[in-house]
């Protein structure tokens, strides 16, 4: 195991830049118990404050390495709790990011209920039910939909992540004309991406 000096304050630039280079390097595992051990040092000197962005990073990228090992309630952990710290600390565009997480998770697992039920949270906060999204309506509920202190590019990373969340599911549904005309607003194939 590649831990970390438990002496130290928890540096997690070191953390994650080890754990990259081990999972580039093919050690899923290895790069895995380096963020376990971060993020266990830095829940023990938790302060109440905030993850930062590197900090939000890393807990991301172990949720990934622990979905990529087969630990899906693992990955599903951390997400929840990128979730939870966000929300509690008011920012909805990483509540929001970190949730949809948890729907292509769900995805991935194959489990359409919890898909659909995960995928529930972040469309009320757009403002809208996700089963009820149509053409006509993307574009008008895009420019109405804002998170405080960001950009049209982080924007439309959201909306990029839900619309593909929704069209991976319709699809799994059996709804493939919706599940595409949602797949091409994600990749920008119509004029119902944001573009600025």
């Amino acid at each position: 195991m590649h831990s970390l000096d438990p002496n130290e304050p928890p540096r997690v630039e070191r953390a994650l830049e080890r754990a990259l280079a081990l999972r580039r390097g093919g050690s899923a595992e290895e790069a895995m118990d380096v963020l376990i051990a971060w993020l266990e040092r830095r829940l023990r000197a938790f302060d109440a404050r905030a993850l930062d962005v590197v900090e939000f990073q890393a807990v991301e990228q172990l949720a990934d390495l622990a979905s990529l090992l087969g630990h899906f309630s693992a990955a599903d952990a951390c997400l929840a709790a990128l979730v939870s710290t966000a929300e509690s600390h008011g920012d909805a565009y990483a509540a929001d990011y970190a949730a949809l997480g948890r729907v292509r998770l769900a995805l991935a697992r194959g489990d359409l209920e919890c898909a659909s039920t995960e995928l529930a949270d972040p469309a009320r906060r757009f403002g809208t039910e996700w089963s009820r999204l149509d053409a006509d309506d993307l574009k008008r509920w895009q420019r109405n939909c804002s998170w405080p202190h960001t950009d049209a590019a982080d924007r439309a990373l959201l909306f990029t992540l839900f619309y593909l969340s929704v069209a991976e599911l319709c699809a799994l549904v059996g709804q493939y004309g919706r599940a595409g005309e949602l797949a091409r607003a994600a990749f920008g194939q119509t004029d119902l991406a944001v573009r600025k």
